[in-house]
């Protein structure tokens, strides 16, 4: 036999020139070496790309297999001389590719009944489906092949040579193994509860009139009252867990956490991406903030772990979930429950928790006021306390004031049988207590009352006549002037004086009576002195 040499496919595009064994062009050649009617003798075989072997048949691959022909000792014919067209087709004929259209349409030469070479059938066809170099895999089961040399264009069988090879069928290789990875979670529920309040505060009066060594009881009322609830600060919590359950490292990208209120807050997992080794786990933190849920109802939790598809594409994604409910009965925090109540007056009994389940609580207690004290006469002093109601955000008060007047007065007849503890001397009326521009007011029906002495003006009896009510009104007013000088009086030495002499002006009998009750009403409100003009209660 000739050697055998390779056909490679970078040869293909120069083979017309360098191939023919006679020197013709192939692409010339219209008709095969056996003529139109002649029978094609001879016989063609596959081999392997080192021209080795007769008839090798079972191929690794496509491009291992190779063209050679020719007699297979010195005592058999080969094909003649001449250029061959090639094709290859399954077992049933349908073609898979060919040398028809391809640059070089008979590629295979033969030289003295031998082939100039062994004949890469992939570099040499074209491919039915798409004319590209090489052929296209067997539709047949079992991976055979046909392989067709021919000197007719048409490949018709008594001018072709034919002998079937098989390639191993190439098991498709594995889909890589996918990480597997778990995803666990907790949640957990936390919400505020505060109770709101209200105090009030009342007294059976707001005002007191107190004589010397007169006493009064106010009594109080302090009423702390729950108004209802607010809850707050709803959120749902927890761990997530992603641990590799599968059989390869796993690289979780990311982790992400959404509730049926939107996604969490905050996912806390350290640094990503990370990889877990098979069996090793990783933990996050998550926390979302929840508007207004409803107590009992169910909500769902899920979180998502990516994990990076080997060999790239989108994230694998693994999920777990877990369901949460708000229990309206157990806040997890509860705020001013109880509030602690107090009062400034000390001893009042309005003292100690006032809880929620107490409902409105009312705490009642009495204070004394007086007796007066001299140094309080003509006096009104306000006596305000407050009661509060106090927690940890609850801070309230409510007052109630009580407007004490301390009214003193001593009568006529007292500074008239007491006179020495007075507080001026006894001089005419003129001359000490109503000094007046016009001496004339004083002289009243032909009588000069100016120039009576204090004690003797105390002593006046009055009748029905201007003068009369004249009488009755300076009786009245030395008792207040003395009065006024002596202690704290409902009105001052001045506004007794000018109301006197003002009133005396007009010679009106009602005007001067009218002063002179209103002056009586004073002087009777209680005298703080002894006989000796000492105060009783200093």
């Amino acid at each position: 036999m000739n050697a055998r040499h390779l056909v490679l496919p970078a040869a293909l595009a120069v083979f017309a020139a360098a191939c023919g064994g006679d020197g013709s062009n192939p692409a010339s050649s219209r008709d095969g070496p056996g003529g139109n009617n002649a029978n094609l003798t001879g016989a063609i075989y596959t081999t392997t790309g080192a021209c080795a072997g007769v008839d090798a048949n079972l191929y690794p691959h496509k491009d291992s297999v190779y063209a050679n022909g020719g007699p297979q000792n010195d005592h058999a014919s080969g094909l003649p001389d001449g250029w061959y067209f090639v094709q290859v087709t399954s077992p049933d004929g349908q073609l898979l590719g060919t040398s028809v259209g391809s640059p070089v349409e008979q590629p295979v030469h033969v030289t003295n009944e031998r082939f100039d070479h062994c004949y890469q059938l992939s570099a040499i066809l074209i491919r039915a489906s798409n004319g590209q170099p090489g052929y296209d895999d067997t539709p047949n089961a079992g991976g055979e092949y046909k392989l067709w040399i021919s000197s007719d264009r048409g490949f018709k069988e008594s001018e072709s040579k034919t002998d079937n090879f098989k390639v191993q069928l190439q098991a498709p290789p594995p889909p890589p193994v996918m990480p597997e990875v778990s995803v666990a979670k907790t949640a957990g529920t936390y919400y505020e509860r505060v109770w709101k309040w209200n105090i009030t505060k009342t007294g059976d009066t707001g005002t007191l009139t107190l004589a010397p060594g007169q006493s009064k009881v106010v009594n109080y009322a302090v009423v702390v009252t729950n108004t209802g609830t607010q809850d707050r600060a709803f959120s749902v919590s927890g761990t997530i867990t992603v641990t590799n359950t599968g059989t390869v490292p796993a690289t979780v990208n990311s982790v992400a956490d959404a509730d049926d209120f939107g996604a969490a807050d905050a996912v806390t997992c350290g640094t990503l991406p990370r990889t877990l080794a098979v069996g090793e786990a990783m933990s996050c933190a998550y926390s979302q903030a929840i508007g207004a849920p409803t107590f009992g109802t169910t909500y769902n939790n899920t979180a998502t772990a990516s994990v990076a598809r080997p060999g790239g594409g989108a994230d694998l994604a693994f999920s777990g979930s877990k369901d949460f409910a708000f229990d309206g009965a157990a806040p997890n925090l509860k705020v001013d429950e109880c509030v602690a109540a107090s009062d400034t007056f000390a001893g009042s009994g309005v003292t100690g928790n006032v809880c929620a389940s107490d409902g409105p609580k009312t705490f009642t207690y009495t204070r004394t006021f007086g007796p007066g004290h001299i140094t309080d006469c003509g006096k009104t002093i306000g006596y305000p306390n407050t009661a509060t109601a106090t927690g940890t955000e609850t801070n309230l008060s409510a007052s109630w004031n009580v407007a004490v007047s301390y009214v003193c007065g001593c009568t006529p007849g007292y500074w008239k049988n007491n006179t020495g503890g007075w507080p001026v001397a006894t001089s005419t009326l003129t001359k000490t207590p109503f000094p007046a521009s016009d001496a004339a007011i004083y002289t009243l029906s032909n009588k000069t009352l100016g120039n009576y002495t204090l004690p003797q003006g105390l002593a006046f009896q009055g009748n029905s006549t201007v003068e009369g009510g004249a009488e009755i009104l300076l009786r009245a007013a030395n008792a207040a002037y003395l009065n006024a000088s002596k202690f704290g009086y409902a009105m001052s030495v001045g506004a007794v004086t000018s109301q006197v002499n003002a009133a005396l002006a007009t010679g009106n009998r009602a005007t001067l009576i009218t002063l002179a009750t209103q002056l009586d009403a004073l002087n009777n409100a209680g005298c703080p002195l002894n006989a000796k003009g000492v105060p009783i209660n200093p």
